[in-house]
């Protein structure tokens, strides 16, 4: 049970990877930002990008490590917090989207589940 939630969960970032590379190019061919705000935007968008594969690769290729060893468990609470932050961050400093809020709820529930969970692969 717990590596269908973690390769659901890795569904869910190979979606945020993708958005994040489409998301870059709009960035660049954008003509209503200036090249300042532009730089800036697209160093935030790869450092995220980046989280976000690693986040697609541990969670397809190193699902077990991630619920057994101690290392594992502060990394899906990282990936936790960083999605219910991701949701506040919705309610509070964005233009609200319930599909956006929901979907970062969602994926914290699923990176935070291995650690209160019996089920065991």
């Amino acid at each position: 049970m717990i590596r269908i939630l973690l390769y659901i969960g890795g569904v869910f970032q190979a979606i945020f990877f993708l958005f994040h590379v489409q998301l870059g190019t709009s960035i660049c061919e954008s003509l209503t930002l200036n090249a300042t705000d532009k730089s800036l935007m697209q160093m935030f968008n790869i450092g995220i990008t980046v989280f976000v594969f690693f986040f697609i690769v541990i969670s397809f290729l190193f699902w077990r490590d991630l619920y057994i060893t101690r290392l594992g468990k502060a990394t899906l609470i990282f990936i936790s917090i960083a999605y219910f932050f991701r949701a506040s961050a919705e309610i509070f400093m964005l233009e609200f989207s319930l599909s956006v809020f929901l979907t970062c709820v969602v994926i914290g529930f699923i990176y935070i589940t291995p650690l209160f969970s019996s089920l065991k692969d």
